[in-house]
């Protein structure tokens, strides 16, 4: 994920949470998995994915530098192998934890950010996965 916002001081606050997640649809459009990171506090609170059932963590390896946040979710595990995305969105979930005169009653906490339009996209796999 890409972003002028993605900066480490500004959203790695002692005080601050913030999550990145892909949300994954199958044609089943109840049928939904999440590939999230997420800090609180500057440090990682989880990382992996999160499906109605279940909520696996996961070595994602996460890299949040500015401008931008990576991570790696392996795929070779039940809840992915079995599942196929025809839509997908990302998003991120910022609140700074923090009150004060402009914002008393945390009405616009936390602030979430869409790619796009905020819109479901279509999945299109890599060359490499239509191969197998």
């Amino acid at each position: 994920m890409t972003g002028e916002f993605f900066d480490p001081e500004g959203l790695l606050t002692d005080q601050g949470q913030v999550s990145f997640t892909v949300e994954l649809q199958s044609e089943a459009v109840d049928e939904i998995v999440e590939l999230e990171t997420s800090y609180d506090a500057g440090q990682v609170a989880f990382s992996g994915i999160r499906t109605d059932e279940t909520e696996i963590e996961q070595d994602a390896s996460p890299e949040l530098q500015d401008g931008t946040f990576q991570a790696a979710y392996p795929k070779d595990i039940d809840q992915l192998e079995q599942f196929e995305p025809v839509l997908w969105v990302a998003r991120v979930e910022y609140d700074e934890g923090l009150s004060d005169e402009s914002n008393p009653d945390e009405e616009r906490r936390p602030v979430t950010f869409r790619c796009g339009d905020g819109s479901p996209m279509t999945w299109e796999p890599l060359a490499s996965e239509e191969s197998n």
